[in-house]
């Protein structure tokens, strides 16, 4: 399975992520909110 959830394209109703990520560490234990110009290291391993 996914090591990481990363949640993006948040509708602009939304004006808080903390919410979203919480309700997703309902089902993933590692998630976490895209951010603009985050950068992100990825293992292909």
């Amino acid at each position: 399975g996914a090591r990481r959830l990363f949640l993006t394209h948040f509708s602009a109703r939304y004006n808080e992520t903390s919410m979203l990520v919480k309700e997703a560490g309902a089902v993933h234990p590692n998630v976490e909110a895209a951010e603009d110009l985050k950068i992100v290291e990825v293992s292909y391993t």
